[in-house]
């Protein structure tokens, strides 16, 4: 299953990609709300780093790792990730139609490699433009956030 997003952001390339690879500052409100998140990244990783987050998601414990997998300064950024069976793989690329304005495009690759994740994935299926719309809003949110975060710097 594929899921896909596009959002602008009134702000130069590189502030946006610097903003979004700043993953400490994720890994920190992914702890703020919960989540308990460790560095598994083997040793001379570099820039290509895993983690390990355990957290609750409808009353049952879950476990996800994810590995930044390709990091393309200002341009790209791939995250594999897998989570019970679930094995997904994230795309967030970055154009710049001017040099004030950044399109931000998340691509989304669900696979499903147990039968209850195929039956999770169908469901999925079901309800895909709710999904969307979801992702759409939460990339809008961050979109706000970055013109925020780029015009106080500034």
């Amino acid at each position: 299953m594929q899921l896909t997003a596009t959002q602008d952001i009134e702000a130069p390339r590189q502030q946006v990609f610097d903003l979004l690879s700043d993953v400490d500052a994720h890994l920190a409100r992914l702890t703020a709300r919960g989540v308990d998140v460790a560095h598994v990244s083997p040793p001379g990783a570099g820039a290509l780093r895993a983690w390990r987050g355990t957290f609750d998601l409808r009353d049952k414990p879950r476990e996800a790792v994810v590995r930044l997998t390709a990091l393309e300064p200002p341009a790209r950024m791939v995250f594999e990730w897998e989570s019970g069976g679930l094995h997904g793989r994230t795309e967030l690329n970055l154009e710049a139609p001017t040099e004030a304005t950044t399109q931000a495009t998340m691509d989304t690759t669900l696979l499903p490699q147990t039968l209850s994740a195929r039956l999770l994935v169908q469901s999925l299926k079901l309800g895909r433009g709710k999904i969307e719309n979801r992702i759409g809003e939460r990339m809008a949110e961050a979109a706000t956030e970055i013109e925020k975060r780029t015009r106080d710097a500034g």
